[in-house]
């Protein structure tokens, strides 16, 4: 299996981690100024590490505006920063704003820590650094690079996919899988464009949609939501977009509260949760012709006892309404 290790380094750290991910796994090394796509295809393994410069990860176009040329490869992306790799939301949001829906459901990624040295870093940014009051520091050690080698080494590239839907909105394929346990299995792997769930609230009332849902053939109880347009759109614009198509609302305030899997076993779906308050009436965007949707206002104390009794059976939904309200009083 042939490995390249392509990294962007402005400081110094991000270069020494790929001069060590690249010397443990005996891959090529190149700086990213002198990569294009054609030079990343004859590998199996891409590895991409850069830093994080105000939010954004550097160069990371490298991968995205060639992501389709080179998605049946290994990628691995690392990052590096001052940021504490445990602070997961911190990572999660950069990867939102880097990373394509695809990217993020397929591409693994490593935040490690970097260094700050007054004395490598402009005026401008010292001064930023200093008025956030930003010591000097360095964590930057060989340790950090371990869970990225046992990512390498732990699955092998997809070799075997056979495709059997495919649209826009939702792929549906079998592959052939070698487990961190050594095994070979077949999966089905059922990959739909990532969602958003929406808990409009005030006060003290949620306000939840009674939807037809065919497959089932039952009126059920869930909260606004819906997939993303196409890989461009971000969870925010998708959770206004759905607030105001099925619950005719528009809010001034979107509480993110994490994501869940809806059914990790089989599919790859990541549902994204939001909270809105500051509810105002939006009649401007029109349902789908399949929504057969009703609005329905329910007091906040009254929402565990209508789960509890089987009232609301919707996962997502479930899901949604535990994060937001899970302090609520329902005695």
């Amino acid at each position: 299996m042939s490995t390249v290790v392509v990294y962007k380094s402005r400081y110094g750290s991000t270069k020494q981690y790929a001069e060590w991910i690249a010397e443990e796994l005996g891959a090529d090394l190149k700086n990213a100024a002198d990569v294009k796509l054609e030079d990343l295809l004859p590998y199996d393994t891409i590895i991409y590490g850069a830093g994080v410069y105000v939010g954004c990860i550097a160069g990371i176009a490298l991968i995205s505006d060639n992501y389709e040329q080179i998605k049946d490869k290994k990628i691995i992306v690392f990052t590096v920063g001052l940021t504490d790799p445990a602070d997961k939301k911190k990572y999660e949001d950069l990867l939102t704003k880097n990373f394509s829906w695809k990217m993020q459901d397929t591409i693994p990624a490593f935040h490690l820590r970097g260094a700050l040295d007054y004395k490598k870093i402009g005026l401008g940014n010292k001064l930023m650094m200093k008025k956030m009051k930003i010591n000097e520091a360095n964590f930057v050690s060989k340790e950090q690079i371990k869970p990225l080698l046992e990512s390498v080494g732990s699955s092998k590239p997809v070799n075997t996919t056979t495709k059997i839907y495919d649209t826009p909105r939702l792929t549906i394929e079998t592959r052939h899988v070698h487990l961190p346990n050594g095994k070979d299995r077949n999966y089905l792997f059922v990959q739909p464009v990532p969602a958003v769930c929406i808990l409009p609230t005030d006060e003290t009332h949620v306000y939840l949609i009674r939807q037809y849902r065919a497959v089932i053939n039952e009126y059920i109880l869930e909260v606004p939501a819906g997939g993303m347009d196409n890989g461009s759109e971000t969870p925010l614009e998708c959770a206004k977009r759905e607030l105001a198509e099925e619950a005719r609302f528009s809010a001034k305030e979107f509480l993110p509260r994490g994501y869940v899997y809806s059914t990790p076993g089989f599919c790859t779906e990541k549902l994204w949760l939001f909270e809105a308050r500051g509810l105002a009436p939006c009649e401007t965007c029109a349902r789908d012709e399949d929504e057969i949707i009703e609005v329905v206002k329910v007091p906040k104390t009254d929402i565990f006892a209508m789960i509890a009794r089987g009232e609301i059976v919707d996962a997502k939904t479930i899901a949604l309404l535990t994060r937001s309200l899970g302090k609520v009083n329902t005695d």
